[in-house]
């Protein structure tokens, strides 16, 4: 699936279908605001699961499940009866829009503006490294409000003044989608708040522990990608006439992802855990997505290494894998800036 992503982007919507078909999007919602009532575990080991076979569509299905979360627990009237249904079938695309070109993904340099006149919001700035940009339906987008408030608004794709510019080029993570959208003076209503001005800072420590989570499930996913692959090819690949699975330098890069795979699984579905609770705060999802991605990474490496040579073409799966645990590194917040809030953390607490 992954290699016809990279190639052909009109496999994403039927996928969405498809996955809203299986409740997918909606499993670990209460059936109180209109999911399935499954646990916060399930829905992260299906995320798992899907990131094995393409990271990067992984991370536009979990742009989903967070736009529908938002929806779900913090809007009421049209909005949510409109919206909500079609996300958890998976008939429209959601996404949430917060970096932007100065200061990336932090809270305090957001420069977009929502200017009131009356009842209605005039809506301008630019948001980068979206996930899904091209194809987005609905998006949540910060913005600030009168008094330097952060305010979280829904924002329809046909609306006038909302802009899809360009699509980023990007090593791996294909299937995401990854671009910069614009909004230029976009008319937006009292009814496109979600909650009440201000409360953008709410929602987003609400939904940032359960997106980074769902992010670390995405690498643990990668993770046993590169373990599967290089088990077989190290069981099938003969040397000199010998299986290549005879040699310990081999056997120790197998021991070492091994354990690494065993160790991050633990610690996501503790995450899991966490959540199921409402105690996942953003210090545990921040230390879960830093190390699971870097584990990606040092898997990936070590997978690449014993495929040799082989692991350098494009033939290989191993080949992606890696690519996708680069981007990995910088995807929902970089690794030194989710390092720097639980530092902080930590150090506030002493």
């Amino acid at each position: 699936m992954a290699r016809e992503v990279e190639c052909d982007r009109t496999v994403i919507k039927e996928t969405f279908r498809k996955l809203g078909e299986i409740n997918f999007f909606s499993l670990a919602l209460p059936r109180s605001h209109g999911g399935c009532g499954e646990s916060v575990l399930s829905s992260v080991v299906a995320v798992e699961e899907l990131g094995r076979a393409s990271a990067g569509l992984a991370l536009l299905f979990i742009e989903n499940i967070v736009a529908a979360d938002i929806l779900a627990y913090y809007c009421a009237g049209p909005i949510r009866e409109k919206y909500l249904g079609p996300l958890l079938k998976g008939e429209i695309v959601g996404g949430w829009g917060f970096s932007e070109p100065k200061g990336g993904s932090h809270s305090n340099a957001i420069e977009t503006t929502a200017v009131r006149n009356g009842s209605n919001y005039r809506l301008s700035g630019t948001k980068v490294f979206i996930t899904g940009a091209p194809i987005v339906d609905v998006m949540i987008v910060y913005a600030r409000t009168a008094g330097n408030k952060l305010t979280a608004f829904l924002v329809e794709r046909n609306t006038e003044g909302f802009r899809f510019t360009r699509e980023e080029e990007m090593m791996g993570l294909q299937g995401a989608a990854c671009g910069e959208l614009q909004f230029v003076d976009v008319r937006l209503t009292a009814d496109n708040l979600i909650g009440e001005e201000g409360d953008g800072v709410k929602i987003l420590n609400f939904v940032a522990p359960r997106a980074k989570n769902y992010t670390a499930a995405v690498c643990l996913g990668v993770t046993q990608g590169v373990f599967d692959c290089s088990l077989e090819f190290a069981r099938q690949r003969r040397v000199h006439g010998a299986s290549k699975a005879g040699l310990e330098l081999v056997q120790k890069r197998i021991a070492r992802i091994a354990s690494r795979l065993q160790a991050a699984r633990w610690l996501v579905y503790w995450g899991a855990c966490l959540q199921e609770k409402g105690a996942l705060t953003n210090l545990e999802a921040s230390m879960i997505k830093s190390y699971l991605s870097r584990v990606a990474l040092e898997t990936a490496e070590d997978g690449f290494r014993i495929h040799g040579s082989y692991g350098y073409t494009r033939s290989c799966e191993v080949e992606r894998l890696y690519r996708d645990a680069i981007g990995l590194q910088v995807t929902m917040m970089a690794n030194d800036t989710n390092d720097g809030i639980v530092g902080a953390a930590l150090l506030d607490r002493s």
